[in-house]
């Protein structure tokens, strides 16, 4: 008998700052009332731009920057807009087994997301 074993080393991998770079889209369109959409989420189908400088520009949430980091084994990108006054963090969900685009997490489910088109 023959076992195979699969070794997966990017399951929970995390997406580098030069992976998120890049055009996101929200799924708003799709969301159903079911949906827990946090109050300061977009409430409009909405374009994330994440440039190489870490600022973005968003119709939702403006011009502004952005950082990475990692607590508890997650990582977020935060936005920081309204000249530092405001700001809002979105999880990376992580890559999975067969790697994929990165998706930011708008809302804890999930379900409400930016998916990245380019």
């Amino acid at each position: 008998m023959i076992v195979s074993l699969i070794i997966c080393f990017s399951c929970n991998g995390k997406y580098t700052n030069q992976e998120l770079i890049g055009t996101y889209v929200n799924n708003y369109g799709e969301v159903t009332p079911s949906y827990i959409i946090p109050p300061e989420a977009p409430r409009i189908i909405d374009t994330l731009i994440l440039l190489k400088n870490e600022s973005f520009i968003s119709d939702a949430f403006g011009k502004g920057d952005y950082k990475t980091y990692e607590m508890n084994g997650s990582l977020y990108v935060h936005l920081t807009y309204e000249g530092g006054k405001v700001g809002y963090s979105l999880v990376v969900r992580p890559k999975g087994l067969f790697g994929g685009v990165p998706v930011l997490k708008i809302n804890s489910d999930g379900n409400y997301y930016y998916k990245k088109i380019k």
